[in-house]
């Protein structure tokens, strides 16, 4: 038996509360008479708001990650149980559940920072003990201008709100880090800052930061783009209170 984040066992509800994302079980390994049935996403009501993941789409991990990843989505499998009617709905991919069978990696256990091989930009921010998923964003070329733009719309700030910033650039984190302390700021234009302080190379991407002329949208221009390598974007600016 390994261990693994199940989002469902048989017909039952899944396990998702406002706190976490699955329940951590024990599942059998091929030589246990487990058999993986296809690998999915699993879509959220409620457009990421975590309630339930009652949509199940096929795809196939070798093509990823060059098709869109449907928003919110997180990657799953499905495992049969060959010796018995058991079968579990497993956060992680098919392949992942082979490695992890054979002594190898073991499956994601958590989704403050799922970054499996087959999906390494979905991730989920625990922000104020509350998850927070990645809106995502694909960019295979570029605009009638020219450029290859990340735009990431800004909140209303009003009261003691300000704007924290978070992301995930093909997999590799814009910002390492979910706490919130000293990291949200009060407008626009130090959000500009920072993100041009510390945004402009995630990964292998390099990135120029600017401000629509309404303040309403933080733009990101891809300034070594390449056709054959589509950029994802997965994050966004949300109003937090800094002294919750």
């Amino acid at each position: 038996m390994i261990q693994a984040l199940v989002l469902r066992k048989g017909n039952q509800i899944d396990f998702v509360n406002s706190q976490y994302v699955g329940v951590l079980s024990e599942i059998p390994t091929p030589a246990e008479k487990g058999r993986p049935d296809g690998d999915f996403y699993a879509l959220p009501t409620n457009e990421g708001f975590v309630s339930d993941y009652n949509t199940l789409i096929p795809y196939n991990p070798a093509n990823s990650p060059n098709t869109p990843l449907p928003e919110f989505a997180i990657p799953v499998f499905k495992l049969s149980c060959l010796d018995n009617s058991d079968s579990f709905i497993v956060i992680g991919t098919s392949l992942q559940y082979v490695t992890a069978s054979s002594g190898g990696a073991a499956l994601p256990t958590s989704l403050a920072y799922l970054n499996g091989s087959a999906n390494p930009y979905n991730n989920v921010y625990y922000i104020h003990g509350a998850p927070t998923p990645y809106g995502l964003q694909t960019i295979y070329s570029v605009d009638s201008n020219g450029n290859a733009n990340i735009a990431i719309p800004l909140p209303t700030l009003s009261g003691s709100l300000q704007l924290f910033p978070y992301g995930n650039v093909n997999g590799t984190e814009a910002y390492p880090t979910a706490s919130i302390a000293g990291t949200t700021y009060a407008t626009p234009a130090n959000l500009l800052t920072f993100v041009n302080a510390h945004w402009t190379t995630i990964g292998s991407t390099t990135i120029t930061w600017s401000l629509s002329s309404d303040n309403l949208t933080l733009i990101g221009t891809v300034t070594n783009f390449s056709p054959t390598t589509p950029i994802v974007f997965g994050g966004g600016v949300i109003a937090v209170n800094p002294a919750l």
